[in-house]
């Protein structure tokens, strides 16, 4: 295995492509890159990320610090790769405590130029355990090898056993396969969970429908242990030419939402039915005041909450930019907008989005110019009635393309940067950076004492399984591992008084 880790330095090389060349990036000893080898012939590695942290029952004697880093390299640099790939890598602690690339896929149907990789997503069951199911777009995949016509687009669906052998796992058939020429299926990709398994989402955002040009589409799938079925679109009524449906995706619970290119920007949310059969239409969100452009080009979902970027026209508004926080079920209202805290110092804040958790990142296009790089904010979000808390800024190297994708749990954020290595040849790469996992304030009710109050508060809740600022066991959670047992109790007596 080869390893990502760095020590003993304040520079860390974040890109090393098939020419050697080299980019680098401010970085601390906790920070690792996760590129393309020399030998492996793939480009834009970075331009979608995944992270799965593997969860441990609360009786687990020992619970290591584990995590799967997947990344996409779509564009391929050789005729072996021409399709694309997508990169894992493996994390451990206590043990090896760096990241180890575990080695690269492409996609089970190939097609040249086909960008497998451009989009991911991760799923893992709501209990315990070390699998997982990953989803990956390719949206220029062709209907034949020798086929000119346009981009038909396909995904797919990778189950993993066991998230430190992915190699190993499963290709699961996405049927009934049925897309068309021009669909761009899988442009993106997300999983919802109703309560009954997981469900995949895949937009077709170049899909006509009637005289409406791109109007776009989103596929609803179950998945199963054996294959992921179609069971309905997603659509929206009296759909216009260039709406584009979903090329943005995120999903929390029965909700999704999935963005629309009319205006300055609108997101569509649907709600699953039972049987996934009858999704509907349940509103369309707007930006919650004049002035933000680009309202829907990033969302992230979970734990109740989804935030939507709005970040702006990069030629007309470079300063502009932020990210709204909505409640992810009815009346989906807005519970705050957080706005770039360096105006001036970055272009396009909100252009990529993450959230695990209490954990929120946002991404910048690039820095006040475009020799600047771009930043990374990343946040706490402990309750959905406190304003969201600036942690940590990650500066990237200059030139455009840091932070392309991002992804985060507790331990870990995955930032995505598919240009570095230059216009012409841009190998991409990725910066992984452990993140301090703080515990929560044992004052439960925030009154200013730990005593008797914070202790019932928490043995209401003891036992139940947390994630996410809404979930009204949060607080109890003190230190943030998504569940409330002994170890939250010895914090809380910890400090008692």
């Amino acid at each position: 295995m080869q390893t990502g880790r760095f020590s003993m330095s304040l520079m860390a090389v974040i890109a090393v492509g098939g020419l050697g060349t080299a980019v680098c990036v401010h970085a601390t000893a906790s920070d690792a890159a996760l590129a393309p080898q020399p030998e492996m012939p793939l480009g834009g590695a970075g331009a979608a990320v995944a992270l799965f942290q593997p969860r441990f029952e609360p009786t687990a004697p020992q619970r290591p610090q584990q995590a799967l880093a997947v990344v996409g390299a779509p564009w391929g640099t050789s005729f072996a790769r021409a399709s694309g790939g997508v990169t894992f890598w493996w994390f451990m602690s206590p043990g090896p405590n760096e990241w180890q690339l575990i080695g690269t896929v492409g996609g089970p149907v190939p097609r040249s130029g086909a960008r497998f990789g451009e989009a991911i997503a991760a799923y893992q069951e709501p209990a315990s355990g070390n699998s997982c199911t990953v989803a990956i777009g390719s949206p220029a995949h062709r209907r034949t090898a020798l086929s000119v016509a346009q981009s038909m687009g396909r995904v797919d669906v990778l189950a993993i056993a066991n998230a430190a052998d992915p190699l190993n796992g499963t290709w699961l058939p996405v049927l009934p396969e049925d897309q068309l020429d021009g669909d761009r299926l899988g442009s993106a990709v997300a999983f919802a969970d109703p309560g009954s398994g997981p469900v995949l989402l895949a937009s077709a955002p170049g899909r006509n429908l009637g005289d409406a040009q791109d109007a776009g589409i989103v596929w609803v799938c179950s998945v199963s242990s054996e294959q992921a079925t179609r069971t309905a679109f997603l659509s929206v009524p009296e759909p216009r030419p260039g709406d584009r449906l979903g090329e943005e995706l995120a999903a929390t619970g029965t909700h999704v939402f999935a963005s629309l290119r009319r205006e300055a920007g609108q997101v569509a949310v649907f709600t699953l039915d039972d049987t996934l059969s009858a999704p509907q239409l349940a509103t369309t969100l707007s930006a919650p005041f004049k002035g933000l452009a680009g309202f829907g080009r990033s969302l992230a979902a979970d734990g109740g909450v989804v935030a939507i970027g709005a970040p702006g026209d990069l030629d007309d508004e470079p300063d502009a930019g932020a990210v709204c926080i909505y409640r992810g079920s009815a009346p989906h209202d807005v519970l705050q907008v957080i706005a770039s805290p360096v105006p001036g110092e970055c272009a396009g804040f909100g252009s990529s989005i993450a959230i695990r958790g209490d954990r929120l990142v946002i991404g910048t296009a690039q820095g006040s110019d475009s020799l600047s790089g771009g930043k990374v904010f990343v946040y706490r979000l402990a309750s959905i009635d406190q304003a969201a808390v600036l942690e940590e800024v990650i500066t990237g190297p200059e030139g455009p393309g840091f932070a392309a994708s991002l992804a985060v749990t507790p331990s870990h954020v995955l930032i995505g940067a598919p240009a570095l290595g230059g216009v012409d040849a841009p190998t991409g790469g990725a910066l992984a950076r452990s993140l301090d996992e703080s515990f929560r304030s044992p004052d439960i009710n925030g009154d200013g004492v730990v005593n008797g109050a914070d202790l019932g508060a928490l043995l209401m809740r003891f036992g139940l399984p947390c994630s996410g600022p809404t979930q009204p066991c949060a607080p109890a959670d003190l230190n943030n591992d998504g569940f409330i047992n002994g170890v939250d109790l010895g914090i809380l007596l910890s400090a008692w008084g």
